[in-house]
């Protein structure tokens, strides 16, 4: 079991977004039977852990809008420094 999670844990995370939100708990229900790790759902998008070749599998279906790789959150560093130094950290121009 425990090799089974670590393999999971190895594959990359991909973004799902549906046409419809009413086709969340058929999709989820698929990906999470033909392999796919679902992480999370809700409205119209899904995050889950899953191969290449599943991923494209999931894109043919028709209830998919988009799929991509998920890359992740990105912080911006005048807003890391906000946090850290408060409101005294200079903000730049919006020029």
């Amino acid at each position: 079991m425990a090799d089974r999670l670590e393999a999971v844990r190895q594959l990359p995370i991909y973004d799902v977004r549906l046409h419809r939100a009413e086709d969340l708990e058929a999709v989820s229900a698929w990906a999470s039977g033909n392999g796919m790790a679902v992480i999370v759902a809700s409205g119209r998008r899904l995050r889950m852990r899953a191969s290449a070749e599943h991923a494209q599998a999931l894109g043919e279906l028709r209830a998919v809008a988009a799929i991509g790789e998920w890359d992740g959150p990105r912080i911006v560093a005048d807003h890391v420094a906000r946090l850290v130094w408060g409101s005294r950290a200079p903000r730049r121009s919006a020029s």
